[in-house]
């Protein structure tokens, strides 16, 4: 009977998974039919719009499968970085707003006064748990409201349990339905799915991913009433409550694409559409962009050009974006400094974990917003004014070989000197304890707890800019988790030392650290 239902509900996923992409793929071809044809502006930008839109629901319905896969492979992971919550909820708003002004409908926000701190956590992975309540609302919400509160439900003198209520006044769901709708590809009608659309995984990852981080949800409904999901997450208060002020007014600072103006782009894509996309963005923001079909002509163009910026696709003839990566960064300078962002339609996170590995920057997944690229390239883009700089040549100390670019900081913040003063400073007091830590690990064989410690890491070393010491955190971390440990202690060392070469560096950022403090052995 087990077996029955399993074939049953397979083949009810598959109808439905089928249907679904082929609902926004016919949508997309026959709007593209339409405008070959002659047509006023206004229809133009009526097939236009249909367009975008059921390629938007096509990502949706992809993105919930690779999703769910990652998931049930036990291959997801969460990041434990500093976010403020007012922020997040505040974009969370952001997104939403075109939408419920289009369907007439109030989206309203409450954050009870102690919620609104900085904790510690994944924030994409709550955004992406509160994106699908509020979707799954608006989905079934034709007029009235959506509310979404967030407050504290029980503290401890660290740890704070956030609830967030997601409520709606839409169809609600049938009583005797409300124990199946966080199993995977159900919804509460079949008709729904036809109706209203979607792959019936939403809940099911929302609960999952809620799952992993040891919290719950639950709801209430009505049926013609309306329906409220309560979610409840633990989040330690994080260590530097000044973020906040920082972050808050970084959100107020536009995309300005005048901060592009001139910045020299290497685009190696081999299909032509994704070039034409890419590069009319680039070219809208000034970007004095170059192309290349593949690997190979993109490492020929670099034997003669610079760039500031390689945008690299994976999956090339003649050399794929592996390949030209490796020969790239195996160069002389400065060809072989130059940043590399990948661009991929493989989002699962080990697709992502390979890329660092074989040397690029960072990576956007295909196909990606022009906002996705903008913060991209204004993270990896040059800056002339770089803090770090400045500072280091008014004590006559060269930057030729330094280990840390603070780059990044500096942009993330919009060039607050406060901001970025207190995360140097937070740096100097965390490394030698983390260096420390990591040689006892290596010394006790304590495998997984060294992988939980360089994993911790990663976010520090990607914002100062040591992309090559975070690649190796991850091999570390990689190794760790897969008991391959004859190489780990070498990297380990490795490790140690580049955090000693950067905490110098830091130090001198930051003088008023007092190093007497630091252990003599973290030092050593």
């Amino acid at each position: 009977e087990e077996l029955l239902l399993a074939q049953k509900t397979k083949d009810l996923f598959l109808a439905n998974i089928s249907h679904e992409i082929r609902t926004p793929i016919n949508g997309i071809s026959g709007m593209a039919s339409l405008l070959s044809q002659h047509h006023t502006p206004q229809e133009r930008a009526t097939y236009l719009k249909a367009i975008k839109r059921a390629a938007d629901n096509l990502k949706v319905i992809i993105n919930d499968i690779l999703d769910l896969a990652s998931i049930e492979s036990g291959k997801i992971k969460f990041e434990k970085i500093d976010f403020n919550l007012h922020d997040l909820l505040d974009s969370l708003i952001d997104t939403f707003s075109a939408q419920v002004k289009e369907k007439g409908i109030q989206l309203r926000l409450n954050i009870a006064p102690e919620a609104d701190k900085v904790f510690v956590g994944d924030p994409v992975r709550l955004n992406q748990i509160l994106t699908n309540l509020v979707s799954n609302a608006l989905k079934f919400t034709h007029q009235g409201f959506i509310s979404i509160r967030c407050g504290i439900e029980k503290q401890a003198p660290r740890v704070k349990h956030i609830k967030f209520e997601v409520e709606d006044n839409g169809i609600g769901i049938p009583s005797d339905k409300l124990t199946t709708i966080f199993e995977s590809f159900s919804q509460a009608d079949p008709s729904i799915t036809r109706k209203y659309g979607g792959t019936g995984l939403g809940l099911t990852i929302v609960k999952q991913l809620i799952d992993l981080q040891h919290g719950r949800i639950s709801v209430v409904s009505k049926e013609n009433q309306g329906s409220t999901f309560i979610v409840v997450l633990p989040y330690p208060l994080a260590k530097t409550p000044s973020i906040a002020r920082s972050a808050r007014r970084s959100r107020a600072v536009t995309q300005d694409p005048s901060t592009l103006d001139q910045l020299s782009v290497l685009l190696v894509e081999d299909n032509e559409i994704n070039r034409l996309y890419a590069g009319s963005i680039l070219k809208k923001w000034n970007c004095r962009v170059e192309m290349a079909e593949n690997g190979l002509i993109a490492v020929e163009k670099l034997k003669n050009q610079t760039f500031d910026l390689i945008l690299m696709d994976i999956q090339m003839p003649v050399m794929d974006g592996y390949e030209a990566t490796r020969t790239i960064r195996s160069g002389r300078p400065p060809a072989s400094q130059i940043p590399i962002i990948a661009l991929t339609a493989n989002s699962a996170e080990k697709d992502v974990e390979k890329c660092l590995r074989e040397g690029m920057n960072e990576c956007i997944s295909k196909p990606f917003t022009p906002e996705e690229l903008f913060i991209r390239l204004q993270k990896f883009k040059p800056d002339k004014v770089n803090l770090m700089d400045h500072q280091a040549d008014s004590q006559g100390s060269s930057t030729t070989n330094s280990v840390i670019n603070l780059n990044y900081l500096r942009n993330a913040s919009h060039n607050d000197a406060d901001f970025v003063q207190s995360m140097v400073r937070a740096m100097v007091a965390s490394f030698p304890g983390n260096i420390l830590d990591i040689k006892q690990q290596v010394t006790r064989k304590d495998w997984t707890k060294l992988a939980q410690s360089v994993h911790r890491l990663k976010s520090s070393l990607a914002m100062i800019g040591m992309e090559d010491t975070r690649r190796d955190a991850s091999l570390i971390e990689d190794l760790a988790f897969s008991h391959t440990t004859d190489r780990i202690p070498k990297l380990a060392l490795g490790l140690c030392e580049a955090l000693d070469r950067a905490l110098a560096e830091l130090r001198i950022i930051d003088p008023t650290n007092d190093p007497v403090s630091i252990p003599d052995t973290a030092r050593r």
